[in-house]
């Protein structure tokens, strides 16, 4: 845990406008701590981006980013060796090269988008992979956001689930619906800003959470609702190792039946009503 936030106070050194002592003075630690992480997380940034921009002189990138690239490995600009990657990753999938190349590249792509995120540095390509849990409600857009908007039928029920802390809910369409039902799904935040589940574990208010949520759908459930819960856990390497699991409640969509809405209606009252254990601030509808 000690070189976790260590590491995440050298992150926070990235942020625009940071310095020692506005990091020190957020954080609650002394610049000296800062220091110290800037320079032991700086170096090994700057070693793990450089093997991987030079990975790319091997593969039919633009003569410009290889110029470029040339540049960057003689100096020590974090920002500059991420935009790169990003850059030269854009016609990947188009070269042939061996599986475990493509997955050091594909990683190497992922870190450089993390800090440019952190960084709020625009990398000027989206990003067409499923947004992941450490990209996902910590308060940093990275301005690429390719999921599609969420149905209005989803959109409030969404917004409620938002609203509570260590999850992120999934944004749903009418269309991927099954036949008769209706469908909410929410996974478990990491337990740090910009890491991963499988990095730091899972949020301890997730886990409380789902908990509770699990609960709420089986009331609703003896109460004659129609509402089910399941959880569904694709394979990591569809995802990533600790982001695969994710809940789902469901519910009838015949007339007279519980909607989205009357369900998070329904969330609202029976977590305001005592059983909700910290204050949260819900959304309008």
């Amino acid at each position: 845990m000690a070189a976790i936030r260590r590491h995440a106070v050298y992150e926070a050194t990235l942020r625009p406008g940071a310095n020692g002592e506005s990091v020190a003075a957020e954080l609650g630690v002394t610049p000296k701590a800062v220091s110290q992480a800037t320079v032991t997380y700086r170096r090994q940034e700057l070693t793990y981006l450089k093997s991987v921009v030079q990975e790319y002189l091997q593969y039919p990138v633009e003569d410009s980013v290889k110029r470029k690239i040339g540049v960057a490995l003689k100096g020590r600009d974090v920002i500059q060796l991420a935009r790169l990657i990003v850059r030269a990753h854009d016609g990947w999938s188009a070269w042939d090269m061996p599986e475990e190349t493509w997955r050091f590249l594909d990683e190497g792509e992922r870190r450089a988008r993390k800090i440019l995120s952190v960084a709020a540095v625009d990398p000027g390509i989206p990003d067409y992979r499923p947004a992941t849990l450490s990209d996902t409600g910590t308060g940093v857009s990275d301005g690429l956001d390719s999921r599609p908007p969420v149905d209005p039928f989803y959109d409030w029920p969404v917004r409620v689930l938002n609203a509570l802390p260590g999850i992120t809910a999934m944004a749903a369409t009418r269309a991927a619906d099954p036949a008769g039902e209706w469908m909410l799904s929410w996974q478990i935040l990491p337990a740090m800003p910009h890491t991963t589940v499988f990095e730091t574990g899972p949020h301890r208010d997730g886990w409380a959470i789902t908990e509770w949520l699990v609960w709420f759908n089986r009331d609703l459930a003896r109460a004659g609702e129609g509402i089910t819960s399941t959880v569904t856990s694709p394979p990591p390497y569809l995802n990533q190792p600790g982001e695969s699991l994710s809940f789902q409640t469901f519910g009838p969509t015949a007339p007279g039946s519980l909607t989205p809405t009357r369900w998070a209606q329904a969330l609202i009252e029976t977590w305001d009503d005592g059983t909700g254990y910290v204050p949260v601030t819900w959304p309008p509808a």
